[in-house]
């Protein structure tokens, strides 16, 4: 199955502002043994996050850029930059296309 790749823009070369992310609203969600359980009633789906993801999800509680994410991620793991930049950039990229986090001007 193909996933759809939302666009995911980070703060470039020339020093331009970086697209941020936010949660969706809509969704019902609870914390389990550090994960997070959703369900999207609309939908009738549920998804879980693990605990990077659950963690993820905390800080998008506000509006966040993908290098905001990576560099605070980076202080609570040990974790390769490039790696964690291209994860951080797939789940949000997921969560975009499933309508859980929607993209802002900030």
């Amino acid at each position: 199955m193909a996933l759809l790749v939302a666009e995911v823009r980070v703060l470039n070369e020339s020093g331009r502002r970086s697209k941020h992310w936010i949660r969706a609203e809509g969704l019902i969600t609870a914390s389990m043994d550090g994960e997070m359980l959703m369900l999207d009633a609309e939908r009738g789906v549920y998804y879980g996050l693990d605990p990077i993801g659950a963690r993820i999800w905390e800080y998008l509680a506000s509006p966040v850029t993908v290098p905001d994410l990576v560099k605070r991620l980076e202080r609570h793991y040990e974790v390769d930059a490039e790696r964690c930049a291209r994860d951080v950039a797939t789940l949000i990229e997921q969560l975009s296309v499933r309508k859980m986090v929607r993209m802002i001007d900030a």
